[in-house]
């Protein structure tokens, strides 16, 4: 059976963490399948002292902690540096939000027996998925389902080389991730539809107060030429990117039918 690392940056809201960390807890199967790696900004003392006390709090969790300095690239310096530098130990990697909760018991179990039961006939292992999320969408623009928390193998990350795509400093990355990994050339989307996920900010419910991240998400979402860096992606990097994963499918069915 495959593990979960699972990918939660963090700021700001420490006080927080502990509801995350009983969420996960209580509603897993066993914690054996997974474990989380917090990614905090170093000048963030309060956090510090929250991770440390739901270290001491959960024992039974498989909590790490990844410190560096604070960054405004969310994809490319917390994500794409947690794997590259945090020594994860499952093979399944799932990026979630300090704001998750899991609404489905035995959640850890089901996810990974579904990626089991998908990639029985993908020898590769390349693919996206996404849990469904209570806020999910197809924005009535692209006519097809994804979530804001990817799910990806350890294969699809090496044959990629980043968890998101470091262009998307916020928010958007899951958007463009679903366009790639929906393109006919990929046609890897896949949704988990046994496990349920929410969101408890801003972000997902507009009538929740502003926090102060939320706010600073907000600042840079729309101060950092969004629309310029999806063009930018979509002209030069997208292309290549589904290039790459067709190729890695392609190569893992050769190498499959071989055998």
């Amino acid at each position: 059976m495959s593990k979960i690392t699972m990918l939660c940056p963090t700021r700001g809201r420490g006080h927080t963490l502990p509801l995350l960390c009983e969420n996960l807890l209580d509603m897993c199967w066993t914690t054996s399948n997974f474990e989380i790696l917090f990614m905090w900004d170093t000048d963030d003392l309060s956090t510090q002292d929250w991770l440390w006390k739901c270290r001491s709090d959960y024992p039974t969790l498989d909590i790490r902690l990844l410190g560096r300095p604070h960054s405004d690239n969310l994809s490319e310096d917390y994500f794409n540096w947690a794997l590259h530098t945090g020594r994860p130990r499952g093979d399944v990697f799932w990026a979630i939000g300090d704001d998750v909760r899991m609404h489905t018991e035995h959640w850890d179990s089901l996810v990974l027996l579904e990626l089991e039961d998908w990639y029985r006939d993908k020898p590769d292992r390349i693919g996206l998925c996404f849990a469904r999320d209570l806020h999910e969408t197809d924005k009535g623009q692209i006519g097809y389902r994804w979530g804001c928390f990817p799910i990806l193998t350890k294969e699809t990350y090496e044959c990629l080389g980043w968890f998101f795509p470091k262009e998307f400093v916020t928010w958007e990355a899951d958007v463009i991730m679903a366009k790639i990994f929906h393109d006919p050339r990929v046609d890897r989307l896949h949704m988990v539809d046994d496990v349920v996920i929410d969101q408890i900010s801003y972000h997902a419910y507009g009538d929740v107060p502003r926090d102060e991240v939320a706010l600073s998400m907000k600042y840079r979402h729309n101060n950092l030429m969004y629309s310029q860096m999806r063009s930018w992606y979509k002209q030069n990097q997208m292309d290549k990117d589904i290039i790459r994963l067709a190729k890695g499918i392609r190569n893992g069915m050769e190498k499959a039918e071989s055998v």
